[in-house]
């Protein structure tokens, strides 16, 4: 069987991040299918992504901000928890 192969834009990529049914239909496919996505698509998520964490829990930034911003692990980080 031949292996196909998806491009992802900054859309899928923010979507996968954000959500669960992307991630899941990724992780799904992944042995049947390649995925790539261009350095561009993960800059404009990098982009965006800060912008639409705003308005999540301080659990669920953390989650997605540790690896690259221990800054964003604190636990009063977040706009939700300023005054």
């Amino acid at each position: 069987m031949t292996r196909r192969a998806i491009v992802l834009d900054a859309n899928i990529l923010v979507r996968a991040v954000l959500g669960e049914r992307v991630r899941r239909l990724i992780m799904d496919h992944a042995k049947n299918v390649s995925f790539f996505a261009p350095d561009a698509a993960f800059a404009e998520a990098r982009e965006h992504l800060p912008v639409l964490l705003a308005t999540w829990t301080t659990g669920r930034v953390k989650l997605y901000l540790a690896p690259e911003d221990p800054a964003g692990t604190d636990e009063d980080s977040g706009p939700q928890n300023r005054p």
